[in-house]
């Protein structure tokens, strides 16, 4: 006995669609900048940066785009909605958590002046624990910790971390230290 086939193919149900998250990302903005122009200027960072890399930028980086486009003046906060794959939320979160453990990163590259004070170095084994050079002239004291670096170096160091090269200390705190004025052997 022959089975008889249906002509009819059995339709199989369409999957549900992939689920979508919402993501609320806050950026500061100039409070005469967070219009509705702001907001399409966000969302073109996010596009290009989108087509340049295939991931979504994280705040950070769009905050710092923001920053050069609109500069840092009478800022306010802004709140942007993304929607993203379970994918790109994944991604997106971990670049998130990625940058809030390196808060400590120093992004505006300006070393302030109250961060270190002039000192004079008489020790002739005395060296700076950044470059390592003997050179006496243009000594800085931090003024949180009293490490001693060359200025120069100070600066070049603090545009990569806010943090002291050798004891790690946070050097944008208030004054704890009365800064070294002379070191004498």
């Amino acid at each position: 006995m022959t089975s008889k086939r249906s002509s009819r193919k059995k339709r199989r149900p369409k999957p549900p669609p992939p689920p979508r998250h919402m993501c609320i990302v806050t950026i500061k903005m100039p409070e005469d900048k967070n219009d509705e122009h702001a907001t399409k200027r966000i969302q073109t960072i996010f596009d290009s940066y989108f087509d340049q890399h295939d991931c979504i930028p994280t705040s950070s980086h769009v905050q710092s785009i923001v920053y050069k486009t609109y500069g840092k003046e009478n800022l306010t906060e802004a709140f942007f909605s993304i929607e993203l794959s379970d994918t790109e939320a994944m991604a997106w979160v971990s670049g998130e958590s990625m940058d809030a453990s390196m808060d400590y990163r120093n992004y505006n590259n300006e070393c302030p002046s109250n961060v270190y004070s002039n000192i004079t170095v008489n020790k002739k084994n005395w060296y700076c624990a950044i470059c390592l050079e003997h050179n006496t002239k243009n000594v800085v004291c931090v003024n949180n910790c009293g490490c001693i670096y060359h200025e120069k170096c100070l600066k070049e160091a603090y545009k990569h971390s806010k943090k002291c090269a050798v004891c790690s200390e946070n050097v944008d705190f208030i004054n704890i230290y009365e800064p070294v004025v002379e070191i004498v052997v």
